[in-house]
């Protein structure tokens, strides 16, 4: 129990877990499995995978998952994941919206429009408030409208 003090007596009701018990729980192994099923609906639900998610699904705070150390450490390698997979999905849209606004630019180009941030977005369907979320659009966008397009 690493000396924390982890009561939290009440009944505690969700999709994954319901228990009438004080805490902390006789067995870790019993929540582990609840906290494991939270984590697997979260992923096949595409939603996000966090502690404070979790603890939302199992009926839990987040301070409580300190007390175990099996189901802390889960967490953290999950959250981990989630991240790093949010992370490469995130550099995959970038780099396919850079695809995008070449060819938004290309477009304009050769129609003989004024190539500006607005047209490109609206071409792409995004706002530029969007796009410049990602910094090589951004920047990409900022070099569009700094030259000195046909119109």
């Amino acid at each position: 129990m690493d000396g924390k003090r982890c009561f939290e007596a009440a009944t505690y009701q969700s999709p994954f877990l319901t228990l009438n018990l004080p805490y902390p729980f006789q067995n870790e192994t019993v929540l582990l499995e609840r906290v494991r099923e939270a984590v697997a609906h979260l992923e096949v639900t595409n939603a996000r995978v966090s502690r404070a998610t979790v603890a939302r699904l199992v009926g839990l705070s987040v301070c409580t998952f300190n007390c175990y150390p099996q189901i802390k450490a889960f967490l953290t390698e999950q959250v981990t994941k989630y991240q790093e997979r949010r992370a490469r999905q995130r550099q995959q849209l970038e780099e396919e919206l850079v695809l995008k606004v070449h060819q938004a630019i290309e477009l304009l180009t050769n129609s003989g429009s004024r190539v500006t941030q607005k047209a490109i977005g609206e071409i792409l369907e995004m706002s530029v408030m969007s796009l410049f979320q990602f910094p090589q659009v951004k920047s990409l966008l900022q070099q569009a409208s700094r030259r000195d397009w046909p119109s």
